[in-house]
């Protein structure tokens, strides 16, 4: 009996020490072009286990190379209820740059949901959004002065001209958030070893 207790235990023990492990990311590469809402690069749909998205983009108009400083826009398709967390990490730059990202979420519709600067690392940007009504969303990467950005005096629709470039990035487009273990799980293993605990003091000595 004991034997069989314990097993369960294990059981119960993983089932807690999973339910706080965050699931996979999937890395992706940015396509160009994307540079309007239109074109915006499609990201496929999740399977099981995977949360979101960790793309790697840039916006880098190097002399004598193909320009690519225009904004970047990826398209996605969200549950209804499900928190969003997206963020843009400056992960390399080259002079002149200010490392100084804006990222916008827009709706199905092409309306803007909400916008940030600098709520990221350094110059980067960050936004949280919950509960989403569900669908489909798009999401936009620029520089800081974009004559389209909202807090420039434009009309929400980024276009990379004039926005501070030259800087390879990193976003994140995070669905699923990390799950925090359940109470009813921890109690599930508080009530196994009490179970444990009890037949062991019922246990018959030796010999009776």
């Amino acid at each position: 009996m004991n034997r069989i207790i314990a097993v369960s235990l294990i059981a119960v023990a993983a089932l807690v020490s999973s339910a706080g492990v965050s699931a996979a990311l999937v890395d992706v590469a940015e396509i160009e072009p994307n540079n309007a809402l239109p074109g915006a690069q499609a990201l496929a749909p999740l399977l099981a286990g995977q949360t979101g998205y960790r793309v790697s983009g840039s916006r880098i108009a190097p002399v004598g190379a193909v320009a690519n400083d225009s904004a970047d826009y990826y398209a996605f398709n969200a549950p209804a209820g499900a928190s969003l967390n997206l963020e843009v990490l400056i992960t390399s730059s080259t002079p002149p740059s200010d490392r100084d990202s804006l990222l916008y979420l827009y709706g199905a519709g092409g309306n803007v949901l909400v916008f940030d600067d600098n709520s990221g690392v350094d110059f980067g940007s960050r936004i949280s959004a919950f509960p989403l009504a569900g669908g489909l969303y798009f999401v936009g990467v620029s520089g800081f002065g974009d004559p389209g950005d909202l807090d420039n005096g434009g009309n929400g629709v980024l276009t990379g001209v004039g926005g501070d470039a030259n800087f390879a990035y990193l976003l994140t487009i995070d669905i699923a958030p990390q799950v925090i273990p359940l109470p009813g799980s921890a109690a599930l293993f508080v009530l196994g070893a009490s179970m444990l605990a009890g037949l062991r003091k019922r246990r018959p000595a030796a010999g009776v």
